[in-house]
């Protein structure tokens, strides 16, 4: 069976979202570099019955792996 290497799946732009996060503010680290909003990430809250749910865009691109940590602030 083929695994593909990264050059074949590249992470592009991911998306995240977090259900029942809340309305607090979020701090985000790429490979322990803290990133900037509006220029490395964007957000968005989604209000629902059940709770606020986070949705995160992060600018970003890699063919190898990354570490991403997502705390409120």
């Amino acid at each position: 069976m083929h695994q593909p290497s990264k050059e074949e799946e590249p992470m592009i732009n991911p998306a995240f979202v977090i259900d029942k996060w809340g309305d607090s503010e979020v701090r985000i680290k790429l490979n322990n570099k803290t990133l900037e909003y509006g220029k490395d990430y964007y957000t968005g809250y989604v209000s629902k019955i059940e709770g606020t749910t986070l949705v995160i865009w992060l600018k970003t691109e890699s063919t190898s792996q990354v570490n991403i940590s997502i705390t409120s602030k």
